[in-house]
């Protein structure tokens, strides 16, 4: 079997002349393209297969920032008709393009090339087709292998790398789950280049932030869906409308996949004033709305058979806890917004070794394993705005920032769900908006109205 190879850097590409096809590897992942090929070229008044062509020929070269491999076939029904197909490697991928010539003239001619794309090592479920020419600041996906007529890329998630088709009039890229791998179909003019570009570090380069997968391996193999006290009561939440809510969803929802009760920031908070006079803060729940405490509440919507998951904002107070009334030198400063006044200095290495593990753990302790960690972005604001005040003024903010959130996470463990919301404030509360945090998850959870 006559088969012809190139390679540039991470990038190899292998054409078998008598089957029609090539294969392409990219790095150590073996054929990440394969099984593909031009199925047709589509003249004004004919169809052309490359089979049907009695005579190949091969051309390789080596250039000095590319590689590249011809493939000509002559000798076919139309005696004078020459097809040239040229792959040309370099440091973005690989590169097609064709041209069919009859008695030396050019002609006006389409073509369709398919094939196999293996992205990843769980393409099921952790490889995605994305479209990267949206206009947008997030970056969309599906849950599971699906497609839209409009994606022109795959991800994978596990890698943080894309694997993008340009160069075509028409794309279709679809899971087949007998292969259980994604497919291609393009539709391009010739003389045109198709091109495979292959794009590592995609989302930490695309948003400026260190990335890291998902950790499946907690309560959430899928992600959550439940109730949350924010989005269906506000202010209005207590013990009592928890349980409640808790106990219909287990019996109406639990079976339709539904697992999670978010208990949100109204457990020791009343207003939008960031303040508090009923002694509520970090460490101890509202009196008046949960009199049982928050290990009541836990117990109480785990015998109902589902999560509980409980906010923080951990590195900020609507009234000076206990704690930081004995070390004052943990406050970094005392402002009001809309969740609390006193925040603590997270260059002090004192909050990130004691103070941080202890709002965790305390949480922990309750029977939260899942928790939504708020007010960030407003503490880089703050830790910017009184940064000349840190313990250690060597430290930048997003240095100082990474050190909590390092702490928090090494309290919980790897395998608990931690989240991160920002919050965009209106003129009458806060909406939520969901942004990835480094060793954190990803949140999706159901508002609604009360049951």
């Amino acid at each position: 079997m006559a088969k012809h190879y190139i390679n540039y850097k991470k990038i190899g590409l292998e054409y078998c002349t008598e089957e029609h096809t090539f294969t392409v590897c990219f790095d150590a992942r073996g054929g990440v393209i394969s099984k593909a090929g031009i199925t047709e070229l589509l003249l004004q008044d004919s169809i052309i297969y490359l089979q049907d062509f009695k005579e190949v020929n091969a051309e390789a070269s080596n250039l000095e920032k590319s590689a590249m491999l011809i493939i000509f076939y002559r000798s076919g029904l139309r005696a004078s008709c020459e097809v040239k197909l040229c792959f040309c490697i370099d440091e973005l991928g690989i590169h097609i393009s064709a041209k069919i010539t009859e008695a030396d003239a050019l002609l006006d001619a389409d073509l369709k090339l398919t094939g196999q794309l293996n992205w990843g090592e769980d393409a099921q479920n952790s490889t995605f087709a994305v479209n990267l020419e949206r206009n947008a600041s997030d970056f969309r996906v599906a849950i599971g292998p699906a497609a839209s007529k409009i994606d022109n890329a795959l991800f994978d998630r596990l890698t943080d790398s894309v694997l993008k088709i340009t160069g075509h009039t028409n794309l279709k890229i679809q899971y087949q789950w007998e292969e259980k791998s994604y497919r291609f179909l393009i539709d391009a003019k010739m003389n045109t280049s198709i091109d495979f570009v292959f794009m590592e570090n995609y989302y930490s380069n695309k948003f400026n932030i260190r990335y890291k997968p998902i950790n499946k391996k907690n309560q959430f193999p899928t992600p959550p869906v439940g109730w949350m006290t924010w989005y269906a009561v506000m202010f209005n939440a207590c013990e009592g409308a928890v349980l409640e809510n808790a106990r219909l969803i287990s019996e109406k929802l639990k079976d339709f996949g539904v697992n999670c009760i978010w208990v949100d920031w109204e457990w020791y908070h009343s207003n939008l004033k960031g303040l508090e006079t009923d002694g509520s803060d970090t460490f101890n729940p509202s009196k008046i709305k949960y009199p049982n405490g928050l290990k009541f509440l836990s117990d109480g919507i785990k015998e109902l058979g589902l999560i509980p998951a409980l906010w923080t904002g951990a590195t900020n107070e609507p009234n000076k806890n206990e704690i930081l009334e004995k070390n004052p030198n943990w406050i970094l400063a005392n402002q009001k917004e809309w969740c609390g006044q006193w925040w603590i200095d997270i260059s002090n290495p004192e909050v990130v070794d004691k103070y941080i593990p202890m709002v965790f753990q305390q949480i922990l302790d309750w029977g939260y394993s899942v928790i939504k960690w708020d007010c960030l972005p407003v503490t880089l604001r703050i830790a910017d705005e009184y940064h000349h005040k840190f313990f250690n003024q060597d430290k930048n903010t997003e240095e100082a920032f990474r050190d909590v959130i390092k702490a928090a996470r090494e309290t919980i463990g790897e395998n608990n769900y931690m989240v991160s919301s920002l919050a965009k404030m209106t003129d009458q509360f806060p909406l939520p908006w969901i942004t990835l945090m480094e060793h954190a998850l990803g949140e999706m959870s159901l508002s609604g109205k009360n049951l």
